[in-house]
């Protein structure tokens, strides 16, 4: 307790009584304040009407009741006010009585800025703060004196009735600030249980205070367990747990309590929760069983678009620097087999992706590529990989119908690395072995877009035309616009056919080279190929069956798209994707898929800023990007399709989509 106040002589009996059971030498602690502004603590001893004995400083002492002007009996000497705090609270009593009311606020300031754990002091400050509909400072006041004297003033009915008003009137953080003093300073009050809940639940729902919400749903629940508010609080727990960073506990608390209340009325709300939890971590699969569950039971038809949504979310995983990658900025990609190369603004990173692994494998060989200048990270723009095909005869011939030859990729296979700082380097995995071609060395620059490999040559676009690697000379050879008849140097992608080479530049549309019979360059019209083009800047190519596809964009109509065309360029379709001024046309990249026996044509993947579209037999499907894991805002820089597995480099990150988990192929 803090301490009682005893007026002088107007009391002087109840004093009496009041310690006519301290008998048998029992004494108490007693603060006397004399009018010449001393104050005086020792035992208690006895008191008449003249005088007042008690011990001080081991001594028995007498005080005439005329020199004193207040007596306290404290429980805690921390919580006694010194002398001048006392008198300018007796003067704001005084004050109050001559109906003096701003005079009387002011010392009580006064009162408690000598002493601020003078909780008499805040707590008559705070009854004038209310009398005046000052009902936030009255609060704070009263929040002050449950804080400091909680069992000498009972203030919890009134602290909950001001909380009902603030949350009636959507004050949402006044409301949770004064339940939580009802429930931290009150706690076997008939409302404190109440207060808890309700607190946690504005803090989650209203107030997105994720931290804060956890922490006090989590004792809400520990000190009232049969609470009718306990099902909605432990669903609302795994939410937060997930938020913070805590998915596995998420997953287990949220699992027992499916368990436990299989026909809770919030099962379909435990249900999205768990199956968020599980996409933290990545187990996709078990995400999509809890979601598509939750469509199934829900009754809340508010539910569904989120379902929807969050079981779409389940196709995909992000990988960023958390997982070893060397930056977040994708920029180039590569598949080979269990190989996953990937290219960043910081180097180069390979990726054991056998049997849905994520293993970063570490390499001499790499590690030198990303230190080819010691001062400046080595920036991968482009990725290409050479897998030579070697027959090799079977030792086991069981049979005359036994394969004669196996196939096998032996150490002949290349990785040809494009960056936009170092030229080209080409890298040699088995053997840990690589060769850095520049300008000293046959590159026209050292600023490399892209690169594709044919059957006998590697064909290298950069900003000063095309370079041509011949594997047979060991020679580079360089065409440009002014020898060569190139549309422009700017050359930023490249495609690759059995009978031409496309080279597609950043303004002046497409250049094609003819393999077989003709080999020069000759420029191509875009709209005379494509009529719905409607742009001559190029963004990237891929070739499938007899056909090569290819992205557009024009920044000036505000317009992109893809075209089709036939390996010479002779006859083609395409439409427009995306029209929109938020985001940038020019970030958009093609992918063509496998052809499959039960498809008429193979399935065609274009990705841009705003989302991935897919082409197949039955039309356009779309698919968002995972805001949660990716951000709002993505650019995009490449895509390259896998086995049932889509991958898209972007600036939040390497994005993999499975196909398999939303029906996509």
């Amino acid at each position: 307790m803090h301490s009682k106040l005893v007026p002088i002589r107007a009391a002087i009996s109840a004093i009496l009584l009041l310690f006519a059971c301290f008998a048998h030498g029992e004494q108490r602690l007693a603060t006397v304040y004399l009018k010449n502004g001393d104050r005086l603590t020792g035992d208690w001893l006895a008191s008449d009407d003249k005088v007042v004995h008690f011990a001080f400083q081991e001594k028995n002492i007498e005080i005439d009741l005329d020199k004193i002007s207040t007596i306290r009996f404290p429980s805690d000497l921390n919580l006694v006010p010194d002398a001048q705090a006392e008198k300018h609270f007796r003067n704001a009593k005084a004050l109050l009585e001559l109906g003096l009311r701003e005079q009387a606020k002011r010392q009580f300031e006064a009162a408690i800025e000598e002493f601020p754990k003078y909780a008499d002091a805040h707590y008559n400050l705070g009854l004038v703060q209310k009398e005046d509909g000052a009902i936030d400072e009255a609060l704070a006041s009263f929040g002050r004196v449950a804080k400091i004297a909680p069992r000498t003033y009972n203030l919890a009915a009134e602290i909950k009735k001001t909380a009902d008003n603030y949350l009636a009137s959507e004050a949402f953080r006044k409301a949770a600030d004064a339940y939580l003093l009802l429930f931290d300073h009150y706690p076997t009050h008939s409302e404190a249980e109440h207060a808890g809940y309700t607190a946690g639940f504005i803090l989650t729902e209203r107030l997105q205070e994720t931290a804060e919400a956890l922490k006090i749903l989590q004792e809400a629940t520990r000190r009232f367990p049969e609470s009718d508010d306990l099902a909605k609080a432990k669903c609302l727990i795994g939410v937060l747990q997930s938020r913070v960073g805590q998915p596995q506990i998420a997953v287990e608390e949220l699992t027992t309590f499916i368990q436990e209340n299989p026909d809770s009325e919030w099962i379909d709300d435990v249900y999205l929760a768990r199956g968020s939890a599980y996409q933290q971590l990545r187990m996709n699969k078990e995400a999509l069983d809890d979601f598509s569950m939750a469509i199934a039971i829900t009754t809340d038809p508010r539910l569904i678009p989120i379902l929807q949504k969050k079981r779409e979310e389940c196709a995909w995983t992000i990988y960023t620097v958390s997982d070893d990658l060397p930056s977040n900025d994708i920029q180039a990609i590569a598949v080979n087999g269990n190989d996953l190369w990937v290219g960043t603004p910081k180097g180069l990173a390979r990726v054991d992706i056998s049997l849905g692994t994520w293993q970063i494998r570490t390499e001499s060989g790499i590690e030198q590529i990303n230190r080819l200048n010691p001062n400046v990270p080595t920036n991968v723009r482009a990725l290409a990989v050479y897998s030579p095909t070697i027959k090799m005869p079977n030792p086991i011939e069981e049979d005359e119908d036994s394969p004669s030859v196996i196939e096998e990729v032996d150490k002949k296979t290349e990785v040809w690395i494009g960056t936009l700082n170092q030229g080209v380097v080409r890298y040699n995995p088995a053997e840990g072995l690589s060769v850095n071609y520049n300008t000293l060395n046959g590159l026209p620059h050292n600023q490399i877009f892209d690169i594709e490999i044919g059957t006998h040559d590697v064909w290298v676009a950069t900003f000063s035309g095309v370079a041509r690697y011949s594997r047979s000379d060991d020679e580079w050879m360089v065409y440009d616009r002014t020898a060569d008849g190139l549309p422009a140097d700017n050359i930023v992608a490249l495609a690759v056919t059995p009978v031409t080479v496309w080279a597609g530049t950043s303004d002046a549309g497409i250049a094609i080279f003819d393999l077989v019979y003709d080999p020069l360059w000759r420029s191509s019209n875009l709209r005379g190929m494509v009529p719905e083009v409607g742009g001559n800047s190029i963004a990237g190519f891929d070739v499938s069956d007899e056909s090569v596809f290819f992205t557009w964009y024009s920044k000036e109509e505000k317009e992109n798209g893809y075209g089709k065309v036939d390996f010479k360029g002779l006859e083609g379709t395409g439409m427009p994707v995306a029209q929109t001024d938020l985001v940038p046309v020019e970030d958009i990249y093609i992918a063509v898929g496998q052809r499959d026996a039960m498809l008429p044509s193979p399935p065609l993947w274009i990705a841009t800023n705003d989302a991935v579209y897919i082409k197949s037999a039955s039309g356009w499907d779309s698919i968002g990007y995972p805001a949660e894991q990716i951000g709002d805002r993505v650019t995009v820089n490449c895509i390259e399709l896998g086995n049932e597995t889509a991958w898209i480099g972007t600036s939040n990150g390497l994005a993999k989509i499975d196909t398999n988990a939303v029906g996509i192929r």
